[in-house]
């Protein structure tokens, strides 16, 4: 326009009245060509919805409802609502983006043709997402049904691509035309497989990825390779197969470092936060991993939604290690920023609910734990309806509370609505249904009902075996579970033999060094104490004790469980110095990773005050066993174990004369704590009769 007005300004500027008139017909020409131009683009600008024919139209939309609502699955037409309602705003969106485009270069001139590229080509991706997945629902099953919703709400956001600055960041196309369209063609494949992955077709996946990785490499162009590698490292993931998966993700990583790739370098380092931290338990590594996820999360490039994956992963990490704080801050920033990002009532929303719901039960802040999963619950029961197998999922959380709350029948009958609602929508050989028999099964346990838990616990087992690769490592917490019926029912030789088999699976899935590997170690080391064979036991639970101090960090929660495992067979040994020293090492790791007042702290107490009594250290005995009992009686804990602290203080009262009413009186309450609750402990309310026999006053 400067241009133009300066030559204007030359012609007319020597005799204003002869060139008046060129100026009203340049500009009337100029006026005349904006119209035209405007006239010539309008249409094409119009035609976003044509773009999403045969993608989600009304023929689509009819196939997809038919596949869904097809399946008869109690949750089928509720899930269909919201499938159709969630394809409308993406395809809206996506309309609207694609016309804002469009009009921004070719009506009102305000970006380039090069800026409005970058953002068709990052529609382009959103409208094969958006295809893959309607193809998906289109050919529906149960399995698809079961993640359709989240499917949908996990599509990639449209907004994104208005976003100049991050698009104009990504990496450039190649040079050379053909390998450039070859290359689209195979990113095109990648998230294909991505999209039809969320949607439940696993068995594909893995193939098509190889495929895919074979061209790439063969095109010799570096980011596809990475996006290849980080892939085949999600497949491996998926199966299971948890070194090579970290393997491949650690190889995406730094080729994506090199090529300036920052989504790829972004998702890869956050996978292996979980992949090694979650599923290999190696905290440290994963903690090393995280320091840089997180800054790369945190960069101007990256998504909002990329750190609060960070986050959660981190936090889950550290619960592991028993760093409950910081892993409810992790958390819990997350999920600000989730429900900033998605709403409050998206079900990413309701999985970091859950999330922080296990960690706050795990401290045994159980009351605060069960406002979280009931958040969860109602936000699935609305986004995905009340039929839907996550909804199982988090019943099944908030039955776990009850059970660690002594609330078994209440439990029980979660776990059982749980179990419900997966058999009438999933397939019978279901993962899944097997851990619902897995938990009604530890909750019969608990209520001494060990002949029906025996039976749900084998038949978790038929399914896993059917289901699941023989070496999966969840086999094995499923015969550890028959192992701990079979004890209790007498039978500690084949509770041997179960606990093996289970020892077998998880060395060869997770090596030597794995934290599930020593709780087995430690089932086994009970099931030999009570064979009597206590040298074996010891060596069991040291086994175990160092193997939880290598993985987890000696001031770990769980070393404490073998700590007191340990103390009790030096009890039995009769070495009471080493069994005390080895108590207290207990209690020091509680109270200071989990607090004085939790209720884990009574176990250790437990043991010191059982050694002060086989000393005949009657004054520090009492006083051991007081704190012990206030400790529980303040805290949400079953009936087992509040009557065995009115036990234990009862027979440190008993040892002066002046207290034994006193004492009689708490093993009364001992007793009738267990009689409201048939089957709690038969074996504990024996003792406490028996007690009260030898125990009776003049």
């Amino acid at each position: 326009m400067d241009a133009l007005l300066a030559e204007l300004h030359r012609f007319v500027a020597p005799g204003r009245r002869r060139g008046w008139w060129l100026v009203l017909v340049v500009s009337v020409a100029a006026l005349g060509v904006g119209v035209g131009r405007y006239a010539q683009v309008e249409p094409r600008c119009e035609g976003a919805w044509a773009q999403l024919e045969g993608i989600w139209d009304d023929g689509r939309r009819g196939q997809v409802q038919a596949a869904i609502v097809g399946t008869e699955l109690g949750y089928a037409r509720g899930t269909w609502e919201r499938v159709e309602a969630r394809l409308d705003a993406y395809g809206q969106a996506w309309a609207r983006g694609y016309t804002e485009a469009c009009e921004a270069t070719s009506v009102r001139a305000e970006q380039s043709p090069e800026v409005m590229d970058l953002r068709m080509g990052c529609l382009g991706e959103r409208r094969v997402a958006m295809r893959e997945a309607v193809d998906v629902l289109a050919q529906a099953d149960a399995a698809r049904v079961q993640t359709a919703v989240t499917l949908v709400a996990r599509l990639p956001g449209v907004a994104r691509c208005a976003d100049v600055e991050a698009l104009r960041a990504g990496l450039p196309p190649s040079d050379d035309p053909e390998i450039a369209a070859r290359v689209q063609g195979l990113r095109e494949q990648l998230a294909e497989i991505r999209v039809r992955d969320e949607g439940g077709v696993y068995d594909e996946a893995m193939p098509r990825v190889e495929a895919v990785m074979e061209q790439a490499e063969a095109l010799e162009y570096g980011p596809l390779v990475a996006e290849a590698l980080l892939e085949r490292g999600l497949r491996h993931q998926q199966r299971g197969q948890y070194a090579q998966a970290e393997q491949d993700l650690e190889r995406a990583y730094v080729l994506a470092a090199q090529q300036g790739h920052g989504p790829v370098e972004r998702l890869a380092v956050g996978q292996l936060v979980f992949v090694v931290g979650v599923r290999q338990e190696r905290p440290e590594r994963a903690l090393q991993w995280s320091t840089t996820a997180l800054a790369l999360a945190r960069s101007r490039q990256a998504e909002p939604l990329d750190e609060a994956r960070v986050l959660k992963d981190i936090g889950t990490v550290l619960g592991q290690q028993g760093q409950y704080e910081d892993a409810l801050a992790h958390q819990r920033q997350g999920l600000v920023i989730q429900q900033a990002q998605l709403g409050e009532d998206h079900p990413d929303v309701a999985s970091t609910l859950n999330s922080i719901g296990g960690v706050l039960r795990t401290r045994g802040q159980l009351s605060e734990a069960l406002v979280h999963h009931e958040r969860a619950l109602a936000i699935d029961k609305a986004a995905l309806g009340p039929g839907h197998p996550y909804v199982a999922i988090v019943l099944g959380n908030i039955g776990h509370v009850f059970a660690a709350q002594g609330r078994r029948e209440d439990a029980l009958a979660r776990h059982r609505q749980a179990l419900e609602i997966q058999r009438a929508a999933l397939d019978p050989l279901h993962p899944d249904i097997a851990n619902s028999f897995n938990s009604i099964g530890a909750v019969l346990q608990a209520l001494g009902r060990f002949e029906e838990a025996l039976e749900h616990h084998e038949r978790a087992l038929a399914i896993q075996q059917v289901a699941l690769d023989p070496g999966q490592p969840v086999l094995a917490v499923t015969l550890s579970n028959i192992g701990e019926a079979l004890a209790e029912l007498g039978d500690p030789s084949r509770a041997l033999e179960v606990d093996r088999r289970a020892l077998a699976i998880l060395e060869g899935a997770l090596g030597p060094r794995h934290a599930w590997v020593a709780t087995v170690l430690d089932n086994i080391g009970g099931v030999l104490r009570e064979l009597g064979e206590l040298e074996q036991a010891l060596e069991h639970h040291e086994r175990a004790r160092s193997t939880k101090e290598q993985v987890l960090g000696p001031r770990h929660p769980s070393v404490a469980v073998s700590l007191d495992n340990i103390g009790l067979v030096l009890r039995m040994q009769g070495r009471l110095d080493d069994a005390g020293d080895r108590y207290e090492r207990s209690r020091s790791i509680r109270e200071q990773e989990l607090g004085p007042d939790h209720v884990a702290v009574a176990d250790s107490l437990h043991g010191l005050a059982e050694v002060a009594l086989a000393r005949g250290q009657e004054a520090t005995a009492r006083a051991l066993a007081e704190q012990a009992l206030a400790i529980v009686e303040a805290g949400e804990v079953p009936p087992k174990r509040l009557a065995s602290a009115r036990l234990l203080l009862a027979r440190s009262l008993w040892l002066d004369p002046s207290q034994r009413a006193g004492a009689r009186r708490l093993a009364e309450q001992a007793r009738e704590g267990l009689l409201a609750r048939p089957g709690a402990s038969s074996e504990l309310r024996v003792e406490v009769e028996r007690w009260l026999d030898e125990h009776r006053l003049r």
